[in-house]
């Protein structure tokens, strides 16, 4: 009943109205341009990328990060971290070997810092919360040339390292909200970079 006979079916015309709300960020990294646009109804903007490689991919096209490359994504309030409502990202990932402290994932807001990030095949979530103290999370270990769904979830101060689906730990910070540019594959200084791929993110 989806197309014939339902009236109120969604077209497929628009790729943006077949998204909920609760989605706030959509990346399908296919994008002729190598500039990925955010597929949601968002339409939230990309603000600035260098270095990346648009490569086929788990799922059409994807993106690879040669260890110098990375994309920000402007500050917007669709992609704020609401402790009570809860927050949340996920990605595809994929290593072919062991990292040197890279980021797959880093966002600032003041002191505040939530980083996804690999040392070796470990992969690690932290956050640093608005007092300025540290949190070290759980930890995932990463098999090199295998495709890994990656996932963080965040909700009344408990943040959540998932991988495959599988639930891999749980960090415990203050329930606080958090804002602020995110960046991928690299620290918001170009430091710390990643060499890996990534394909379909969502926040």
């Amino acid at each position: 009943y989806l197309y014939f006979g339902n009236a109120e079916a969604i077209g497929g015309g628009s790729s943006a109205a077949t998204y909920a709300p609760i989605n706030a960020l959509v990346y399908h990294f296919d994008d002729a341009s190598g500039v990925p646009q955010d597929r949601s109804p968002n339409a939230l903007t990309v603000l600035s990328a260098s270095g990346i490689v648009s490569t086929p991919s788990l799922i059409g096209d994807g993106v690879r990060f040669p260890g110098n490359g990375r994309l920000n994504v402007a500050d917007a309030p669709a992609l704020k971290l609401d402790p009570v409502a809860g927050w949340g990202t996920s990605v595809w990932f994929r290593m072919d070997a062991p990292q040197a402290d890279a980021y797959v994932l880093d966002r600032i807001n003041g002191r505040q810092r939530l980083t996804l990030a690999i040392d070796g095949s470990t992969l690690r979530l932290n956050y640093t919360d608005a007092a300025g103290a540290a949190h070290t999370g759980p930890e995932a270990q990463i098999m090199l040339g295998s495709w890994h769904h990656l996932a963080v979830t965040s909700q009344n101060g408990q943040f959540t390292l998932f991988m495959d689906g599988n639930a891999m730990g749980t960090l415990t910070a203050p329930a606080e909200p958090m804002e602020g540019m995110m960046t991928l594959g690299a620290a918001a200084d170009g430091t710390h970079g990643l060499q890996a791929e990534l394909d379909e993110l969502k926040v």
